[in-house]
């Protein structure tokens, strides 16, 4: 299999712990590396948002399962990873710089006791004890009543709700006409299940997307304003009882409006928020969702 630079990390944090770990301390471990290392592991490295035991990455946990598949890591039980054969030997292509951003984690923490670890990334990272079943929690942030979009183009899903979650968010509103997506957990019912794992409500409104027909050789801002005009026309005006109940829900709890385009200019939900606006009375916000 083609193997990502942060996939070797991993298999060379296994390596450096001897060869397996439990999935408890190796998600710590990985935190660690993005958050207390020199280069965090690399630019495309995983990050983590809050869950049931602290830091988490859905992201980590789906590459670990094709690593499982490809035969370089096996799973003797529901809690533990160990390196295989064929995996310590991918570890050792590793480029160097990531190679060093882990063992500096690894020297450090790979001995320490789990319930230590724990201890030490919640008082440190006091964010990620959210969604914890265990110790105390922060109490959860409040959006600001208003109309939310984001996109989430060049973003994992875990950076992408994470960011959700800090805003106050409690509820996303997809607005995609077909929800697929070639990046991890931008499928619409792979974002629907995370999102109820996170206590975020998901909606889909396929009826307000636009067909990905008229997207296509979309290049200059005079083909988008066109296509937005024809939206206005069209799509608004003939779903808005839709638009109407996006409103309603916006009012209801704080929500955000969802698509792919990272520049709101680009992409319908700026003009469909303008109408829920419209109707509600609320302010537009787009979120600049950092990766």
């Amino acid at each position: 299999m083609m193997m990502l630079n942060r996939q070797k990390a991993l298999l060379y944090m296994l390596r450096a712990a001897g060869g397996q770990a439990s999935r408890l301390q190796f998600v710590k471990w990985a935190f660690l590396v993005l958050n207390e290392s020199s280069g965090g592991g690399g630019p495309a490295f995983y990050r983590f948002l809050p869950y049931l035991r602290g830091p988490f990455s859905f992201s980590l946990y789906h590459e670990i399962a094709k690593l499982v598949h490809g035969g370089f890591v096996s799973e003797p039980d529901d809690e533990t990873w160990e390196l295989t054969s064929a995996g310590e030997e991918a570890s050792r292509t590793i480029p160097e710089d990531i190679g060093h951003d882990v063992i500096g984690v690894m020297t450090k923490r790979a001995r320490q006791p789990v319930s230590e670890m724990v201890e030490y990334v919640y008082a440190t990272y006091p964010w990620y004890t959210l969604n914890s079943q265990s110790g105390a929690r922060i109490e959860p942030p409040v959006a600001e009543a208003a109309v939310y979009t984001s996109g989430y183009e060049g973003k994992s899903v875990d950076a992408f709700l994470d960011a959700i979650l800090r805003v106050g968010v409690r509820r996303v509103i997809d607005v995609r006409r077909n929800p697929v997506a070639r990046r991890y957990g931008f499928h619409g019912s792979t974002l629907a299940r995370l999102c109820g794992k996170l206590g975020l409500d998901y909606r889909h409104f396929p009826e307000l997307g636009v067909p990905s027909e008229e997207r296509r050789g979309l290049s200059t801002k005079a083909d988008y304003d066109a296509l937005f005009r024809r939206y206005g026309l069209t799509t608004l005006r003939q779903e808005a009882d839709a638009v109407s109940e996006v409103g309603r829900l916006s009012t209801e709890e704080p929500s955000v409006l969802v698509c792919s385009e990272a520049d709101p200019s680009r992409c319908h939900r700026s003009r469909l928020a303008l109408a829920v606006s419209r109707r509600t009375a609320l302010p537009v916000r787009h979120l600049g969702i950092a990766a």
